[in-house]
C-alpha cells in the first residue's frame, strides 16, 4: 500500500514538475476539432492523456502512437443515500420585503424555512437544493414544492357547510351551540368561511346585518368544531336562509 502511494505521489510531482517547466500544456477536454501538438495533455472521459504526435480527430484511447495515458480514471464509488427534502417553518417577514428560503438542514436532508411578506397573499418563487432546481408555490395558508428536487403538494383543507338557522334571535344573544365532525380541527386550528350564496339582500346578513357567525375548536372532542350564531344589534332577528362554507387552515 505504501509503494502504491509512493508511486502516485510520484506521479503527481512528475506531472506538476512537466507543466511548470512548460514541457506538457494543459488543453482542457479533447475535441476532435482540435489538431493536437506533441506535449500537449488533454482530459478525456475521465483520464488525462500526454499527446505523443500531432494528430486531429484521434480519440486518446483508441491508439497508444498518438497518445500516452497519464492518470487513469478510478472505478465509480457507491451510491449515496438518497437525499430527502421536508417543509419545516413558515415565518412572517416585513410588508413589502422579499420572499426567502433557508435550509435548516442539510445537502442530503434538507428542511425548508420560508419567510413570506406579511403584504405577500400569494406567490411563487425558485429554489435550488444541491444544485437542481425547483418551484415552490404559496397560496396563502400552505407550500407545494415541484420540480425534480422533489415534489409537495398541499393537503387538501378538510371542508364542512353549516346551515344557519333561520328561526328569530333575541336582541344580545347567541343561538346553543352546534356541533360538526369535521377531520383536522384541534385546540389551536384556525378557519376559513365563506357564505355559499351573495349575503348583501339576505335578513339578518346583508346590508341591515346585524348577526354573526362564532367557530371554535371543541374543548374535549378531536376533530369536532363548534359553532353558533350571534345576535349583536338591540333588536331580534329572524334570519334568512344562509348556507356557509368552512374550511380548516
Amino acid at each position: 500500500m505504501h509503494q502504491i502511494r509512493s508511486i502516485a505521489i510520484a506521479a503527481v510531482m512528475l506531472i506538476a514538475s512537466c507543466v511548470a517547466q512548460a514541457q506538457w500544456s494543459w488543453q482542457g477536454t479533447w475535441s476532435g476539432s482540435t489538431a493536437y501538438t506533441a506535449n500537449q495533455v488533454v482530459y478525456y472521459l475521465g483520464s488525462s492523456y500526454l499527446c505523443l504526435v500531432g494528430n486531429t480527430n484521434v480519440a486518446p484511447p483508441t491508439n497508444g502512437t498518438d497518445w500516452a495515458l497519464i492518470a487513469q480514471a478510478g472505478a465509480a464509488g457507491a451510491a449515496g443515500s438518497p437525499a430527502s427534502v421536508s417543509i419545516g417553518s413558515t415565518y412572517s417577514g416585513p410588508p413589502l420585503s422579499y420572499p426567502s428560503v433557508v435550509n435548516s438542514g442539510s445537502g442530503a436532508s434538507a428542511v425548508l424555512n420560508f419567510t413570506i411578506p406579511a403584504s405577500w397573499a400569494v406567490g411563487q418563487g425558485v429554489i435550488s437544493i444541491n444544485g437542481t432546481a425547483g418551484t415552490f408555490t404559496f397560496n396563502g395558508t400552505c407550500f407545494s414544492l415541484s420540480g425534480t428536487v422533489a415534489t409537495f403538494t398541499c393537503p387538501a383543507a378538510a371542508r364542512t357547510q353549516l346551515t344557519l338557522p333561520t328561526t328569530s334571535i333575541s336582541a344580545n344573544t347567541c343561538t346553543t351551540t352546534a356541533t360538526v365532525t369535521l377531520t383536522g380541527v384541534g385546540a389551536t386550528s384556525t378557519f376559513a368561511t365563506a357564505f355559499a350564496a351573495n349575503p348583501t339582500a339576505v335578513n339578518g346578513w346583508g346590508a341591515n346585518g346585524g348577526l354573526v357567525v362564532q367557530l371554535w375548536p371543541d374543548a374535549t372532542t378531536a376533530n369536532t368544531l363548534d359553532w353558533s350564531v350571534c345576535n349583536q344589534s338591540g333588536t331580534s332577528i329572524t334570519p334568512g336562509a344562509m348556507t356557509l362554507n368552512v374550511a380548516v387552515l
